[in-house]
């Protein structure tokens, strides 16, 4: 195994979707895998482009999101060390990228080639019991907030989406977690499905309610207001 190689290896098992796989196995992901540095800004992929690859982020903050024909971006999601991009492009004949992905702080990823990696699910039954484990618990993720969108009022999936944020992109601080993300208020605005200027109203509001403290684009949310349960992903700078 070249050096490169080894590194791309000593990520994998760190990552909680493959931890549990044997050497063997990693070691052929390795064969067809790579890492790259991506700095602050630089596309990952953008929409309409051939999906022909797996990533997996090893540090830093990925954004998801999908201009339209108008120009107007909308923000689908974060990614977090860890996560898996590209679940929806398995099995998949002449698929494209529905969204860009965008590197928000410096990031490391490791990039997989999609045509080695179905062979190797179709070879190898553990790692296609994991990665279809890891499926249905996005699918799940993903079923959870289409039902919460529709039940719940603006407010409440205000909360929901800051808290989401502290669970994957939160650093813990004296007082309460750190969203490690600087977000404008539009963002904030596209994710949750509202205005720029109602997500203001109601940012203002949490902030007199003493859910969140805000410095310009950084946000904490405050101690008092954490789930007991709340865990922080570790960023990997050793990989």
């Amino acid at each position: 195994m070249n050096v490169m190689n080894s590194k791309v290896h000593f990520c994998l098992k760190n990552i909680p979707a493959f931890d549990s796989l044997d050497q063997r196995i990693r070691d052929k992901m390795c064969s067809f895998a790579s890492k790259r540095l991506y700095k602050v800004d630089e596309y990952i992929f953008k929409q309409d482009e051939a999906a022909d690859t797996i990533l997996i982020l090893m540090y830093g903050v990925l954004k998801l999101f999908r201009v339209n024909e108008c120009g107007t971006e909308t923000i689908l999601d974060y990614v977090s060390p860890g996560e898996i991009v590209g679940y929806d492009t398995f099995f998949q004949q002449n698929v494209y990228n529905y969204t860009s992905c965008v590197a928000v702080i410096e990031s490391r990823i490791c990039c997989i080639d999609r045509a080695n990696f179905e062979k190797l699910l179709m070879d190898e039954p553990t790692l296609m019991q994991t990665t279809l484990s890891k499926m249905s618990n996005y699918l799940a993720n993903l079923n959870q907030n289409i039902l919460g969108n529709k039940i719940m009022h603006a407010k409440e999936k205000l909360k929901s989406t800051f808290l989401s944020l502290g669970q994957d992109h939160g650093v813990e601080i004296e007082g309460g977690i750190r969203i490690d993300i600087k977000l404008t208020q539009q963002e904030i605005a596209d994710l949750i499905g509202i205005s720029r200027s109602v997500a203001c109203q109601l940012i203002n509001e949490l902030v007199d309610e003493g859910f969140i403290d805000r410095k310009g684009k950084t946000y904490i949310i405050r101690k008092e207001h954490l789930c007991p349960n709340l865990f922080i992903m570790s960023k990997w700078k050793e990989c």
